[in-house]
């Protein structure tokens, strides 16, 4: 079923289907939320094969997600810094 011409995206649905009744459910709705809301955008945008994942692509992944939640943090901070300082 798995094979080097499989799209990363499609092996990581089938993955997180695969452990769904190995693992506490709570775990289970961690990981869906975040293959869901980060790993399949990502992967689904670039298309990569799983015969074509490299190291480099993985660490591309994690930069843009840090960027991701920097901004994130950045706003939320104006926000509160906003709170704070209007009368």
């Amino acid at each position: 079923m798995l094979n080097n011409d499989m799209y990363f995206h499609t092996y990581i649905a089938i993955w997180l289907e695969s452990i769904k009744h190995t693992i506490e459910k709570s775990t289970f709705e961690s990981y869906s939320m975040d293959v869901t809301n980060h790993i399949l955008p990502y992967f689904e945008k670039h298309r990569f094969k799983l015969g074509e994942i490299k190291a480099l692509h993985l660490q591309a992944y994690y930069g843009e997600m840090i960027e991701k939640a920097k901004k994130m943090v950045r706003a939320d901070f104006r926000q509160r810094q906003s709170k704070i300082t209007t009368p």
